[in-house]
């Protein structure tokens, strides 16, 4: 039986600076203990005090997730695996109920006393768990028995290992220190590589196939700083992205759908930088980083969660939640935690689980309080359609759905159109424009469309056309997204619809139209007249594409160039070189303007 290690020196640095910050912290878990020595009916009494704080929040399992008497505060973590929640921090948990029963899942009495950091699953079988005297424990029978791992560690004696996971197998697993190591095994644990690249790092989860992310940093000068580090090897080489954020930063995640954006919650309480926590978002693959939610310490507990379309953190007044990727969040009650916890945990984006510094399991099912209404992304398609007109200037209505909607929803959307369209906005059957104000721009606007359902038409956008078929105008439409509603991942960035105009062609069709646009045909001017050399074509209004053709007196063509005639842009064209007086002939749209130029050579 492996003994309980002495901190590292590493963790002694870490404990002197966690020291001062955490005063609160300790206070809030000696009243814990005192309440515990006080006995279940007093705890009782002060769990349906809270009920009112708690709101839509269930008490599931009252003092099971029982911490240790530990050299500093916090540790401990909860997970949902396929529905299945673990925990742990004192002893291994399992719950296949959400959370209402527990079973027991440690082999022998609290891993000898060695505070749980990590847990995580391959499947519902093979899982593992990290401790702070690193130790690995892989069990392949849910928990029922577990193999003991330590990796030798040449730097240092067992530094505490705050994270692994599976990549890809569940041969090949990745873990890193809180010392800085990365461990990595390819046998499933019998033999394990070490390397140092940091002087501390927090946690690492598994992409797809031999991708594994890595969060870690230095939290001294002169490179202060941590990143999100990258592997596309099962751990065998790593780089860093560039961007960096704030080193005491307990826990990261992954967007689900738009795997290119991560979150980090920074708690500050030992670093201390400016006695704020926050948010870091990088939504380009960790290059760049954007503080959120800024909260006066202490806050952030360290725990962060993901569901399809959500995000929890919990913090030190409760469970906050973000449904538009960490822009903005919003406090749903839910039981309180100390820093450096990961203590809550999404099952779906409805129910959440979270476990108090009671170590009482709480759980919301309606995401506390406020039901999300959830979306298959993978069914939505945004919807328009090619419209005609056969009269000229005539206006088009494009209609815009979305069809795979399981309910009535709200939502926005942007709308693009060239120039040589004049919008008229957008509106419902019933005639209600639907554009936001101010939110009208040349070429764009941005549009609320309230409540349809599939696979009805809730919108129309007018046009008057006034542009020759041959250019065929074409409005796009993008940026979908729901205002009341949850989508599971879904490619609604991307997600587009495009209408193509057709006007009518003919003889003159493109005259007559500028003729109605304008109110005036086009003047064409040709300057210097007379002229020693060339001469410079311009026209009052835009032409688009032309042919101008020189004729002598004698009615033959002497040359033909195809033009582009712009509204008083000036267009070059080259005379014969014999002296006399020539007809140049522009046709454009089936009509013919006529001018003379006397050369004098």
């Amino acid at each position: 039986m492996p003994t309980n290690a002495e901190p590292h020196t590493e963790n002694r640095r870490y404990l002197s600076m966690k020291k001062a910050a955490q005063t609160k912290a300790c206070a809030q878990r000696s009243l814990s203990d005192s309440l515990r020595i006080i006995g279940p009916v007093f705890l009782a009494v002060m769990h349906l005090a809270a009920a009112d704080l708690l709101a839509q929040w269930t008490l599931v399992a009252p003092n099971v997730i029982l911490p240790i008497a530990r050299p500093y505060i916090g540790g401990g973590i909860l997970i949902s695996h396929n529905g299945i929640l673990w925990a742990g921090y004192r002893d291994v948990w399992m719950s296949s109920d959400l959370g209402k029963s527990w079973s027991m899942r440690t082999p022998f009495n609290g891993f000898n006393n060695s505070c749980i950091k990590d847990i995580s699953f391959f499947d519902d079988n093979i899982g593992l768990v990290t401790t702070q005297n690193g130790e690995i424990y892989i069990t392949q029978d849910q928990g029922l028995s577990w193999v003991q791992h330590r990796p030798m560690n040449p730097y240092r004696p067992y530094p505490s290992i705050e994270g692994a996971c599976f990549v890809g197998t569940p041969n090949n697993i990745i873990a890193c220190s809180y010392a800085g190591d990365r461990y990595m095994t390819i046998d499933g644990g019998m033999t394990w590589t070490i390397t140092l690249a940091d002087s501390l790092a927090y946690q690492v989860h598994a992409g797809k196939a031999g991708t594994a992310y890595l969060s870690g940093g230095f939290e001294r000068p002169p490179t202060v700083g941590a990143h999100i580090y990258e592997t596309n090897d099962y751990g065998v080489t790593w780089f860093a992205h560039p961007g960096t954020f704030n080193p005491d930063s307990y826990s990261f995640t992954q967007d689900r759908c738009d795997t290119s954006t991560f979150y980090v919650v920074n708690d500050d309480l030992s670093a201390r930088t400016d006695k704020s926590s926050r948010i870091f978002i990088s939504s380009d693959n960790g290059t760049t980083w954007v503080p959120n939610d800024q909260q006066a310490l202490p806050y952030h507990c360290g725990s962060i969660t993901s569901g399809s379309g959500t995000l929890y953190v919990q913090t030190f007044t409760g469970v906050r939640r973000s449904t538009d990727q960490g822009k903005t969040w919003k406090d749903i009650g839910g039981p309180p935690n100390i820093t450096d916890t990961r203590f809550v945990a999404a099952i779906d984006d409805n129910i959440i689980a979270a476990v108090d510094s009671f170590g009482t399991v709480w759980v919301t099912y309606n995401s506390g309080g406020d039901s999300l209404s959830i979306i298959d992304g993978s069914n939505l398609a945004l919807q328009t359609a090619d419209v005609t007109t056969d009269t000229i200037g005539g206006m088009v209505a494009i209609p815009i759905s979305v069809v795979g909607l399981n309910s009535q929803q709200t939502f926005d959307l942007s709308i693009h159109f060239g120039t040589e369209l004049i919008y008229r906005g957008t509106f419902s059957p019933s005639n209600v424009q639907l554009d936001l104000p101010g939110e009208t721009w040349a070429g764009r606007s941005r549009l609320r469309i309230p409540m349809p359902s599939s696979p009805t038409v809730p919108a129309y956008a007018f046009f008057d056309v006034y542009a020759d078929s041959s250019q065929k105008p074409i409005v796009h439409f993008d940026s979908l997204s729901f205002l009341d509603a949850i989508v599971t991942c879904n490619t609604t960035k991307s997600m587009t619809a495009t209408s193509t105009v057709t006007a009518p062609a003919g003889c003159g069709v493109g005259t007559l139209i500028r003729f109605m646009r304008d109110s005036t045909f086009p003047q064409l001017t040709i300057a210097p007249n007379p002229t020693s050399g060339d001469v410079v074509l311009s026209s009052s209004s835009d032409l688009g594409e032309a042919d101008a053709s020189i004729f002598d007196m004698l009615g033959v063509k002497r040359a033909t160039e195809r033009i582009t005639l712009t509204r008083h842009l000036p267009v070059r064209l080259t005379l014969p070189p014999a002296t006399g007086i020539y007809l140049i002939r522009v046709t454009s749209s089936g009509r013919e303007i006529d001018q003379r130029v006397t050369v004098v050579r």
